[in-house]
């Protein structure tokens, strides 16, 4: 077994939907694949700024960001669709924009999401 580098998702841990998704994702991931809060040090080595959205940095340093970056970690996971939805978001301009949409409600409504399912980041199951 090599000691590959692997791709690193950086997500807001102060965020209880999105530590109970990252959680769920990683136990998904079996090992394939790290998980950093935006915030830490190692996220801004990785990506920069902190952002407003998941992001996927994959080992030769690119960045993926919202919706993109959710059909790469499905995939990563084995997910079938995820490898699909990554194309379909990369070659229809339509699907890209309808995505990111989507994806852009989602983050801006998580406190609010997070408060209604009541998810708070300290009691990740």
């Amino acid at each position: 077994e090599t000691n590959q580098p692997l791709p690193v998702v950086l997500y807001d841990d102060a965020c209880g939907f999105c530590s109970q998704t990252m959680h769920t994702w990683r136990k998904r991931a079996r090992g394939r694949v790290a998980f950093e809060p935006s915030e830490g040090a190692e996220a801004c080595r990785l990506a920069g700024s902190p952002a407003g959205s998941v992001r996927l940095v994959e080992p030769d340093g690119t960045v993926l960001s919202g919706a993109v970056a959710v059909f790469r970690l499905m995939a990563l996971c084995g997910q079938p669709a995820g490898a699909l939805l990554q194309r379909l978001h990369g070659a229809s301009p339509v699907f890209k924009a309808a995505c990111e949409g989507v994806y852009g409600i989602i983050a801006r409504k998580r406190v609010f999401i997070s408060r209604v399912l009541g998810l708070r980041p300290d009691r990740v199951v």
